[in-house]
């Protein structure tokens, strides 16, 4: 009984974590209403203002400022979340919606590529359904004893008749994006370095691509593994995934012009993902930043929300949104509702898989029949 209540309590941790975040913004960081704030202007830039508050400088519409005792001296009347939302730019939304949609598709190709590489067919047609599939476990379905890549990957192994090989194939998916976005940041940062906010971000961004380098390398280096004692290499997380991993990653070592046409296919889907947040920053006013801005803070925030703390990255995203759009003087509520809506555009496409996967079989099925396929392969 206890055993079954720590699972639970293990499988729900993600899901109270990231509710326990949003609780503690809307606490103490953002406002559901309107909210009168005393700003001073320091700056003037056209139909924008930069004022000091008491939490820092932020970037506002000229409009929202009423002065009182002097032309510098005055009233910030703050937009709320529901007033925010509410202002939202329908057609801008729209575009954003599509643009989600883009970038599904865009990471679709890639996937369906890779299996490819290793010498399999699969249609574009299953790969974004597998896609879809895979983000509706990641972002719909709380508490599943399955993670989203799995989903993919036992999917993926009834075209591959190997499940090591559609396990690869989903790995080595997921690091072309995370080391592509990491990189497209990376280069568009460069110039404003110097800024504080800038070098926050590459702060962030610098310690993951490092520290997936080094999880890279040790899962698919059998030489590093070598370096360490087997014991401590027994203890290893995954070790039984590492194994499996080994004969896949052989194939792919083969193939290095495809990893890199696999890297140049990761652009589509980054881009995709951040011009959607970047419609949305339009429909939204957000008038603090350029568009270039987005090429940073959308990948940074997105690779906090990627840490498996919480479900579906709600909460941290949110948090981490508002903590760099912040940096560079966007108000918490617009950084929020920006967060939010992009991950909400990202649920609507993965809840169109719904109706679909009623069609095939539950992933617990599928692996049930690939462990079984296995044990009659190798009987002994």
């Amino acid at each position: 009984m206890k055993q079954k209540l720590a699972n639970l309590l293990k499988r729900f941790l993600p899901l109270l974590f990231g509710v326990a975040v949003l609780a503690y913004l809307f606490a103490y960081q953002i406002q559901l209403e309107d909210v009168a704030v005393q700003a001073t202007v320091v700056e003037r830039q056209g139909v924008r203002l930069v004022v000091e508050l008491e939490e820092g400088r932020k970037t506002i519409p000229a409009h929202e400022f009423a002065p009182v005792q002097s032309p510098e001296q005055g009233v910030w009347h703050k937009p709320g979340v529901l007033t925010v939302a509410r202002k939202v730019e329908s057609s801008m939304l729209w575009m954003a919606l599509g643009l989600g949609g883009v970038g599904f598709a865009a990471g679709a190709l890639r996937l369906q590529y890779l299996v490819q590489l290793l010498g399999y067919r699969l249609n574009f047609l299953r790969a974004i359904i597998y896609t879809l599939i895979g983000q509706l476990y990641n972002s719909a379905i709380p508490g599943g004893t399955v993670g989203g890549d799995a989903v993919k990957a036992l999917y993926l192994a009834g075209h591959t008749q190997r499940r090591a090989h559609a396990f690869a194939a989903v790995l080595i998916d997921r690091i072309c994006g995370l080391f592509t976005l990491g990189t497209l940041a990376l280069v568009v940062l460069l110039p404003d370095i110097g800024e504080e906010s800038m070098r926050a971000a590459a702060f962030v961004i610098v310690g993951f691509l490092a520290a997936g380098s080094t999880a890279v390398t040790l899962m698919l280096s059998r030489r590093v593994r070598r370096l360490f004692p087997e014991n401590a290499v027994s203890r290893l997380p995954f070790r039984e995934a590492l194994n499996a991993f080994d004969e896949a990653v052989q194939v792919y070592r083969g193939r290095m012009g495809g990893i890199l046409t696999a890297l140049a296919l990761s652009v589509l889907p980054q881009l995709g993902w951040i011009t959607m947040h970047v419609a949305l920053g339009d429909g939204l006013n957000i008038t603090a930043i350029g568009w270039y801005d987005y090429f940073v803070l959308v990948p940074v925030s997105g690779m906090v929300a990627a840490l498996p703390i919480s479900f579906g990255g709600w909460g941290v995203g949110e948090a981490a949104t508002m903590y760099f759009f912040g940096l560079r003087g966007v108000a918490a509520e617009p950084a929020f509702v920006l967060s939010a809506l992009g991950r909400l555009i990202q649920l609507a496409w993965a809840l169109a898989a719904l109706p679909v996967s009623f069609f095939l079989p539950r992933p617990s099925a599928v692996a049930a029949r690939l462990e079984q396929e296995a044990l009659s392969a190798h009987p002994g």
